[in-house]
C-alpha cells in the first residue's frame, strides 16, 4: 500500500493523530507493506519525521528533516497504559519554558484520561493483542504575548471500544440512569448521544455510584473553568462540543461510528502575575 500525500494542503492535529496511530498499528503488523510519498520538504513530510515513521514509510531523510514552526513545535506521546512520568516531564518542559500560568492540576486531569484508555477503553478480553492497546496524544504550547493570550493544545486518541459501548455496559448493569425527557428508550445513534451526553456531564449515576476512572466530567469542568477553553470528544456515531459560547455541552451524530475516542482540548493561557 502507498500513501500519496503530494496534494495535501492543510493538516489537522485531531486528524493526523487519528492517521498516526493508524499507520503504526499497520505497519507493526505488516511491517515493509507501507510506503508514503511526500513533495520534498512538504509539512507532511515533516510530520511523518517528527512523529518518528518516516523511515519506515521509506521517506527519504535529506528531505523530511523538520523545520517548519508549525510541526516542530508539536509533541507527542505514546504508550500502552497510563504512564503518568511521560506526561509530567511533558508539562513540566512547559513551565520551564514559559512565562504562562499552566494550571497545577492539568497533570490530575491528563492522567486521569489516560488511565481511562487503560481501564475502559481496552477490556481485558478484547481482541487487541496486548501491546497494540495504545493511546497517542499530541500537544502544543503558543506562548501569550502582551494581551493576547497563549494556548495550550492536546489532543488524545485511543481505539479502544468507545464510550458508548462503555457506558451500554453500565446501563445494563443499572449504574447509569437516563433521564428521558419523553420516557423513550433511545438507540442507536440517539442512545450514542445520550450515553456520551451523560458521561461528560454527570459526575455520578442516577443510583449515584461514581463513574470511577472516567475523567470526562473533570475535563469538562476544567475547560469551563477558561474563558476560551474548548473541548471536542468524538466517541462511538456521536460527538460532544463545548465551547464558551454556551453553559451546556452539544452532542451531535455521525452516519458512521467513530473506531475509538478522540478528545481535543483548547486550552488558553494567560501571562503569571
Amino acid at each position: 500500500m502507498k500513501l500519496d500525500f503530494s496534494k495535501v494542503q492543510k493538516i489537522y492535529p485531531g486528524g493526523m493523530l487519528v492517521l498516526l496511530g493508524a499507520l503504526e498499528l499497520i505497519l507493526e503488523i505488516f511491517p515493509g507493506k507501507v510506503s508514503a510519498r511526500c513533495p520534498p520538504k512538504s509539512l507532511s513530510a515533516q510530520l511523518l519525521r517528527h512523529f518518528g515513521i518516516a523511515d519506515k514509510l521509506g521517506v527519504s531523510p535529506q528531505s523530511s528533516q523538520p523545520t517548519a514552526r508549525s510541526v516542530v513545535e508539536w509533541r507527542y506521546l505514546t504508550g500502552t497504559q497510563a504512564i503518568g512520568e511521560d506526561v509530567r516531564e511533558l508539562l513540566h518542559s512547559y513551565r520551564q519554558n514559559t512565562s504562562a500560568e499552566i494550571p497545577p492540576d492539568l497533570f490530575s486531569v491528563l492522567t486521569e484520561g489516560l488511565i481511562n484508555v487503560r481501564h475502559h477503553a481496552y477490556p481485558a478480553d478484547s481482541e487487541i493483542p496486548p501491546d497494540l492497546r495504545r493511546w497517542w496524544l499530541f500537544s502544543r504550547y503558543v506562548e501569550p504575548e502582551g494581551q493576547t493570550a497563549g494556548n495550550l493544545y492536546i489532543a488524545i486518541y485511543d481505539m479502544g471500544v468507545g464510550i458508548p459501548t462503555t457506558m451500554k455496559e453500565r446501563l445494563e448493569r443499572g449504574e447509569v440512569i437516563l433521564n428521558l425527557i419523553e420516557q423513550v428508550i433511545p438507540t442507536g445513534k440517539a442512545l450514542d448521544k445520550a450515553l456520551l451526553l451523560q458521561a461528560v456531564e454527570h459526575r455520578r449515576s442516577g443510583t449515584g455510584l461514581p463513574h470511577r476512572g472516567n475523567g470526562l466530567p473533570e475535563m469538562r469542568e476544567f475547560v469551563a473553568s477558561t474563558s476560551a477553553g474548548r473541548l471536542y470528544i468524538v466517541s462511538g456515531s456521536a460527538q460532544y462540543s463545548y465551547g464558551p459560547s454556551s453553559q451546556e455541552g452539544m452532542v451531535t451524530a455521525y452516519s458512521r461510528s467513530f473506531p475509538g475516542t478522540l478528545i481535543l482540548w483548547s486550552l488558553p493561557l494567560k501571562l503569571k502575575e
